[in-house]
């Protein structure tokens, strides 16, 4: 299971995504491998939070929980399908099944007498960690794919740039000074890394089921979830 490094690649989705995900989904023989592993890789890190600011915190590891859930419903060639049908985002799809998937946990604890009391209900469901961690794994999932997109297009200064850019001052103006660049040279390749990027996170968020119409002011709204 992903431990929080960004597994998504550039070469895995021969359009968007949303789209790559949709027709995988429409091919039978699931569940399949690569589907899988790219949901676990965008959403183990908000369950885990979620996980560790419910109620449930004290059931079991929080890792342990989430490998759980995913091996439970990921397995099961309908699940997937089914979120499709649903009309939910695909966070809340599975903040809703992890949720089932606790119940039936501690359900199963309490037939075993392995603990004497256990939540019945998540009485205020932590989301605000849940968005958090998901607005950080879309940054750094985000990041991680404009990387390997721009070096495989022979464009590493681009990127370069980019991450100086978001380091600060300092690293600006060496990195200027070591490729003897105007700022308006800099700017340029910043500005194409940065479209790069934003590219990523759009699609991250169409991924999610966001309308790509939407996808700005969602990606606003969760970066702000990170101010606060």
């Amino acid at each position: 299971m992903p431990s929080g490094k960004a597994l998504l690649r550039p070469d895995l989705f021969p359009s968007t995504p949303r789209t790559w995900l949709i027709a995988r989904l429409r091919q039978p023989g699931g569940p399949h491998g690569d589907v899988n592993h790219c949901i676990m890789s965008i959403y183990a890190r908000p369950l885990r939070a979620y996980v560790r600011g419910s109620s449930f915190r004290d059931l079991a590891d929080a890792d342990e929980l989430v490998n759980g859930f995913f091996a439970s419903r990921l397995a099961d060639p309908d699940y997937l399908p089914a979120w499709r049908a649903s009309g939910l985002l695909l966070r809340r799809w599975l903040m809703n099944g992890i949720l089932l998937f606790l119940h039936e946990q501690a359900r199963a604890a309490r037939r075993a007498n392995r603990a004497q009391s256990l939540p019945l209900d998540l009485a205020s469901a932590p989301d605000s960690a849940f968005e958090r961690a998901y607005a950080v794994t879309l940054v750094r999932e985000a990041m991680e794919a404009t990387e390997r997109d721009l070096r495989d297009d022979d464009m590493s200064m681009h990127w370069q740039a980019f991450h100086a850019r978001h380091t600060g001052p300092h690293a600006c103006a060496a990195f200027r000074s070591q490729h003897n660049l105007t700022a308006g040279q800099f700017h340029h390749l910043v500005r194409m890394a940065t479209a790069r990027f934003r590219k990523w996170l759009v699609d991250l968020v169409v991924l999610d089921g966001v309308h790509r119409e939407e996808a700005d002011g969602e990606i606003q709204r969760l970066i702000r979830s990170l101010r606060h």
